[in-house]
């Protein structure tokens, strides 16, 4: 513990991400990304779940919109307000601006564990929704259901699926169809859900985590040296 008149000290090189990236606006970057995707989200589930009458059920059924999404949000009010605290409220004392820059740091990581559970979600929603608007998916469960009755011979059935995979294969060529926004969106997610998950899960996560990584190393630049408190 340093002494009451102790001078905090003070490093005069701040880390730098890759080598050249300022981490205090690498941080503010972070922090409006943040908000950015989330309000996209919520604006994309919102728009689907009031576009038509009855529309809420499709987001329910499809677990676009659900008690994950109603956490997250919660979640993600918790990283807007510490985020503020600990980047914008300036405060000359060096052991309330360590203790904001600690909260937001483990509201961080809450906040990618959320996120992670969250998109996952989406886009397994997506997939569903997928399956949900395919007329082979739709023809095959309807075929094994008949399979399991008595006398069942089986007519016709490979020339059935045949036509319905077929059709599908003409849908694939253009996954939106005439489907309003977001849910040809939505369709499209669950038609390329390899890119889908590359694109809005894969690397997005890497980036969350590689904040995380640089939360720390600027917690142990600045504050560590004068207060001794971990983040944990």
């Amino acid at each position: 513990m340093p002494v009451a008149n102790s001078q905090p000290i003070v490093r005069q090189i701040p880390p730098k991400v890759c080598g050249f990236i300022d981490i205090s606006a690498y941080s503010i970057m972070f922090y409006i990304l943040m908000i950015a995707s989330t309000v996209i989200h919520l604006t994309l589930v919102g728009i689907a779940s009031t576009k038509e009458k009855g529309s809420v059920m499709f987001t329910v059924i499809f677990g676009m919109l659900g008690p994950a999404l109603g956490i997250h949000c919660l979640v993600f009010l918790a990283f807007l307000f510490t985020g503020w605290m600990a980047i914008f409220m300036s405060n000359t004392a060096v052991r309330v601006a360590a203790k904001r820059y600690r909260v937001w740091c483990r509201v961080s990581r809450i906040f990618a564990l959320s996120w992670l559970i969250t998109t996952s979600m989406f886009l397994m929603s997506c997939y569903s929704f997928r399956k949900g608007m395919s007329i082979y998916e739709y023809t095959k469960d309807s075929v094994d259901h008949v399979r399991t009755k008595r006398g069942y011979k089986g007519t016709f059935e490979r020339e059935l699926l045949g036509m319905a995979r077929w059709i599908d294969t003409i849908k694939d060529a253009n996954p939106s169809g005439s489907l309003m926004f977001p849910y040809d969106f939505f369709l499209f997610c669950g038609y390329s859900l390899g890119v889908s998950i590359s694109f809005l899960l894969a690397l997005p996560f890497l980036y969350i985590l590689s904040f995380l990584w640089s939360q720390e190393r600027y917690y142990r630049w600045r504050f560590f040296p004068n207060t001794k408190v971990p983040i944990e």
